[in-house]
């Protein structure tokens, strides 16, 4: 399976976790699982190449035809339910196999292209197939954190670094509000213990996903933070992270938004 570099062609952003090269440009259609009329998508990065010279060795093209465009841009921060009501919703297309030149127009669902998308096969796209189990969310991975410190603390570790705290959060990169809460918190962290070592990765290399059954959009962005004072960290975070009313030293919560864990190797 294929998966895509974050910049591969012409500055054109790809979601890692798809076999298919699916733009960032498209995170709102990724959040909400609802492709629309006009979206067209490539199964390599070389069919956003410059054309006519682009596309030379794409294989598939999928061109969205319905359901109309809607305003989804301005509504990027679907979360379960929405995502789960898209995902039987139906879908027209028009899919291209520029290998052998033939073209043909169906009907699917949501679900179903985007389990292409995801696991690269347009056998997903056969409505005698089965119908595509949805993927894990951001709840499920949040709920795997735990299990994936030792990881967290051999890679830190073999940065060289002396004793560290560890801050873990699971990110759902087609989310413009959990992009920014990221950086947010890494902002926070900089300007008050100086230099961090960062490192987002996809949950599967993270060993938090064995099975493959995590949503493509998600990662796990581990920060190691210089310093044994994991109380100073803490209130750190509740700085950055608390919106509520009331004192935030009785009602903010760490694990709400990720884990905490350290010193180590102090």
């Amino acid at each position: 399976m294929r998966l895509a570099s974050s910049e591969d062609r012409f500055g054109v952003d790809f979601f890692e976790g798809f076999s298919w090269a699916v733009p960032r440009a498209l995170s709102g259609a990724v959040a909400a699982c609802r492709f629309e009329q006009g979206d067209v998508l490539y199964s390599d990065p070389c069919g956003y190449d410059r054309w006519p010279g682009g596309g030379r060795d794409l294989r598939f093209q999928l061109q969205v035809l319905a359901p109309p465009k809607t305003a989804r841009a301005l509504s990027s921060e679907q979360q379960g339910g929405r995502f789960s009501a898209n995902w039987n919703s139906p879908v027209e297309f028009e899919l291209s196999d520029r290998s052998k030149g033939h073209r043909s127009r169906r009907t699917s669902s949501q679900g179903r292209v985007f389990s292409c998308l995801w696991h690269g096969t347009t056998d997903w796209l056969d409505e005698d197939r089965p119908d595509p189990p949805e993927p894990a969310g951001q709840r499920e991975l949040h709920g795997r954190l735990g299990q994936a410190k030792e990881f967290f603390e051999r890679h830190f570790s073999s940065q060289g670094m002396g004793p560290f705290c560890v801050y873990l959060s699971a990110v759902d990169e087609a989310s413009d509000a959990a992009r920014l809460k990221a950086q947010t918190v890494e902002t926070g962290l900089r300007e008050r213990f100086g230099e961090l070592v960062v490192h987002s990765l996809l949950p599967g290399p993270a060993e938090l996903d064995p099975s493959g059954e995590i949503h493509p959009a998600l990662r796990v962005r581990g920060i190691a933070i210089s310093s044994a004072d994991s109380e100073a960290i803490e209130q750190c975070l509740r700085d950055v992270l608390y919106v509520g009313t009331g004192s935030p030293a009785t009602r903010f919560s760490v694990s709400r938004h990720g884990q905490l864990w350290g010193p180590v190797g102090a």
